[in-house]
């Protein structure tokens, strides 16, 4: 069982137009994924439309820490155990909210330049 999975590919070699290294792609897709939507070239692009697409539907959740502890084994080695309340979640829209205040805050600030 162990060697069947290992002979398996999972990866093909690439041509990456002779810039240096290896790149590898999974065996399932021949060709990369050029755009999700057409006139998407940036990944801020993509951001947005994802949001304007998935609006309410649920994208980051975190949790708040209610309790840690570290145990110390009989082998001296430390564990630290977590315990963690129910998740809090944001949707696309509420992200894309914060997204758009931080990038208006970060947009009124005086441009900071080197000194020379």
């Amino acid at each position: 069982m162990m060697r069947s999975r290992i002979r398996r590919r999972r990866g093909l070699p690439v041509d990456t137009s002779g810039d240096p290294g290896y790149a590898v792609r999974n065996h399932r897709f021949a060709s990369p994924v050029e755009t999700a939507w057409d006139g998407v070239t940036t990944l801020a692009e993509l951001f947005e439309e994802a949001c304007k697409k998935h609006g309410e539907r649920l994208l980051l959740g975190t949790r708040k820490l209610i309790k840690r502890e570290v145990e110390i084994s009989e082998d001296g080695r430390r564990f630290e155990k977590v315990e963690l309340g129910d998740y809090e979640w944001l949707t696309y829209a509420d992200a894309f909210r914060a997204v758009e205040s931080f990038a208006s805050g970060l947009a009124v600030l005086p441009p900071k330049v080197p000194p020379r």
